[in-house]
């Protein structure tokens, strides 16, 4: 796994919360995170983005980091002008690996693009077709994302879960963002 962080602020809050964004490729999910991270950091909030490439594979360089890894140790990082670059030999699944990530690290918000399989809490983008119930586990998706500008077009599942208040339907970023922050200061 290859992450980048471009800070290494701390925050007060104890513990961090977690969100997957899922959907569709081509459904805005890079898009709205970079959109959440804008809101939350004006905010002060502090953020670790975490991406999967999982369908390609990294080509190790002959850069001493990667020798470090390639030689054994379970993570390895360069210390650039502007950034740090952290890369993790992949050991276990990926929850577990993220999981030991976020315990290193002490970030308000932990956003996971990616994973459909992992049970944190998640947003679902909208899309004009929704992933089917034996892709992704319904009883983990807290928010569904369809911006204004896009027809609201949801299945049967989803729509009893909004009708349940098990799933929130937000249409502007900024009353998710105003939720997801309410969701981690009420722990």
């Amino acid at each position: 796994m290859l992450f980048i962080l471009s800070h290494f602020s701390m925050c007060n809050m104890s513990e961090s919360y977690v969100i997957q964004i899922v959907g569709y490729s081509q459904t805005g999910k890079t898009t709205l995170l970079e959109k959440l991270i804008e809101i939350l950091i004006k905010k002060n909030f502090t953020i670790l983005a975490i991406k999967s490439a999982q369908t390609h594979s990294y080509d190790y360089s002959t850069k001493d980091s990667d020798r470090f890894l390639r030689a054994g140790a379970q993570a390895s990082a360069v210390f650039f002008k502007n950034l740090i670059q952290l890369s993790f030999s992949k050991q276990n699944s990926p929850e577990l690996e993220i999981n030991k990530i976020i315990k290193t690290f002490n970030y308000d918000f932990v956003f996971v693009e990616g994973f459909k399989d992992l049970s944190f809490p998640k947003i679902l983008t909208c899309s004009e077709k929704f992933l089917d119930s034996n892709i992704l586990d319904y009883n983990t998706i807290r928010y569904l994302y369809c911006p204004q500008d896009m027809q609201l077009n949801i299945n049967k599942t989803i729509k009893t879960m909004i009708e349940e208040d098990k799933i929130v339907l937000f249409r502007n970023v900024e009353q998710l963002a105003s939720s997801i922050i309410h969701d981690l200061e009420s722990g």
